[in-house]
């Protein structure tokens, strides 16, 4: 049997230079387990067992794959991620558990966004200025995603590479967080307005950076520990524990906590219940997901070559999404403005409130009350967008994805534009619940649009990250549009709501010309089953 091993060890890795043994076909018929075999000049005979024959093709198809994996550590470095390969399924329990991590880093980000505007306002920052601090968003999204992702592929520790980052991630946000509300006490003890605001205005933007710090990697473990088939429902499940946070974090806004927490003030109080959240949430995600050490070295790939690749996706970019991306960069320059003064809206008109009116008087009082009441709409928003993405797959299959993406954005036209006339507090509480329904759509369609018009790509992944940050561009666009709107209309804030239900408008036009047949096409495609092509082992 010597013979037969050099053959194959030669045929895949080179071999020893003795001299070759090769099959040799002849006219006669042999049993199938039979090889003729050609030893310098003389031709021998040679009978092989069935465990024999097994034995051999194992051999080979163990050399190759070898082969195959020390090309591919020379080329990159050896990520380790084939240790990631899963083949049982990760129990209910622990996806729960992972999910529940969202619920902790969304609250956060709802406490901040229903909250972080007013409270530039009342420590003296003009609100025609308040778009120039939300362009910490956009500007975290796009930079510190794509990092964050990086670093965490990259990482090598005992306890895996994803937790490590969110740890650090959650100690940047409390600190962070601790500084920004900080800033109120600078205010009240010097009455120096620029001291407050040079201390809370940092540690805002590093805030958002450490939000986006934390989620990369909480979305990476999915991948990580759950099967392909776990896939979809893991994110379906994620997306809902996310929006529990957004019920939660908008709930707590809108009540009085200063009775409570009676040496703090009401932003401190909310961002103490929102970091205990954090932490109690994501400690259970980190002990609930058995992420375990990898071994090998880290890929060698720098956090510029991430960007690298987005670029080059860009010429790739399936031209069926083009109109998606539009509709998409429409729907978030609307959603922005919502962000930047939906709640400043409620207590400055709704209840003619002044967040500037002395400590105690009862014009600060109603700006208060409307700020509490602004969140709870945002909290019944959050509720709505559950129910109907829960909905969303019937009504789709219904009436298709240009008519279920064109409803959302006529709904969120509308609820926007009415801003400017309405003044009645519970039809301003409807108008901002009603976006629920916008929200819902914005985060399933475009995504899954883009997973079927790319379904075999390479670059599939690189589209959907495209198809995000692309949305931190109109974002930008947004708070330049309302700083200067601001400016104009003397702090109007209805006109710049106005503004962003406007452009929501063109984006109900739009999905008439998305091109459903070609991408509906590719996706048939995609499922049709390929036969095997024969392996020869010759």
């Amino acid at each position: 049997m010597a013979e037969h091993g050099s053959p194959a060890e030669e045929g895949v890795g080179g071999g020893p230079s003795s001299p070759r043994a090769t099959p040799v076909r002849e006219e006669s018929a042999l049993p199938p387990s039979s090889l003729v075999m050609e030893q310098g000049t003389e031709q021998v005979k040679v009978q092989l067992s069935d465990e024999a024959i097994e034995a051999v093709v194992d051999c080979v198809v163990e050399c190759v794959q070898t082969e195959a994996s020390n090309e591919k550590d020379e080329e990159g470095g050896g990520s380790g991620d084939e240790n990631l390969t899963l083949t049982d399924p990760m129990p209910l329990w622990r996806l729960i558990g992972w999910a529940c991590g969202g619920i902790g880093i969304q609250c956060v980000w709802s406490i901040q966004n229903g909250n972080a505007s007013s409270y530039f306002i009342t420590l003296g920052l003009p609100s025609s200025l308040v778009g120039i601090l939300w362009l910490a968003g956009p500007v975290a999204g796009a930079i510190m995603q794509p990092i964050a992702g990086n670093l965490s592929d990259n990482l090598r520790t005992p306890i895996g590479r994803r937790r490590p980052l969110i740890f650090i991630g959650l100690l940047v946000i409390a600190l962070a967080a601790f500084g920004f509300t900080f800033g109120g006490q600078i205010l009240k003890w010097t009455e120096l307005v620029w001291a407050a605001i040079l201390l809370a205005l940092p540690c805002f933007w590093i805030l958002d950076f450490a939000i986006n710090l934390t989620q990369a990697p909480l979305r990476a473990l999915l991948s990580d520990l759950a099967t392909p088939k776990q896939q979809t429902f893991g994110a379906s499940l994620f997306a809902t524990f996310t929006s529990i946070g957004n019920v939660l974090g908008y709930g707590v806004a809108s009540l009085d906590w200063t009775g409570v927490f009676t040496t703090l003030t009401q932003i401190q109080s909310l961002y103490l219940i929102a970091l205990c959240v954090a932490t109690l949430t994501i400690g259970i995600c980190c002990a609930a997901s058995n992420e375990k050490k990898i071994e090998g070295s880290s890929p060698k790939r720098s956090t510029f070559a991430v960007f690298v690749e987005l670029f080059r996706a860009i010429k790739t970019f399936p031209r069926t999404l083009y109109v998606v991306f539009l509709v998409s960069c429409c729907c978030w320059f609307a959603w922005f403005t919502v962000f930047l003064y939906a709640t400043v809206w409620m207590g400055h008109v709704v209840y003619g409130g002044d967040p500037t009116a002395p400590e105690g008087s009862e014009a600060e009082e109603l700006y208060n009350e409307g700020l509490r009441a602004g969140n709870t709409a945002l909290a019944i928003q959050s509720a709505v967008s559950i129910v109907y993405g829960l909905l969303l797959p019937t009504i789709i299959r219904c009436v298709g994805y240009r008519v279920t993406i064109a409803f959302a954005q006529a709904v969120q036209a509308v609820c926007l534009m009415l801003m400017v006339v309405v003044t009645e507090k519970t039809a301003a509480v409807v108008l901002i619940a009603s976006l629920g329904v916008n929200w819902a759509t914005t985060f399933s369609a475009p995504y899954a649009l883009t997973a079927m018009a790319a379904p075999k790509s390479k670059n599939k992944g690189l589209y959907l990250a495209l198809m995000y940050v692309g949305t931190c561009v109109p974002e930008m666009v947004a708070a330049g549009v309302g700083q200067l709107i601001m400016y104009l209309t003397h702090s109007q804030e209805q006109w710049v709501l106005f503004c962003g239900g406007a452009v929501a408008a063109i984006g109900v036009i739009l999905p008439v010309f998305i091109p459903m047949p070609e991408i509906l096409r590719v996706a048939e495609e995609a499922t049709k089953v390929t036969p095997a092509t024969p392996i020869s082992l010759e």
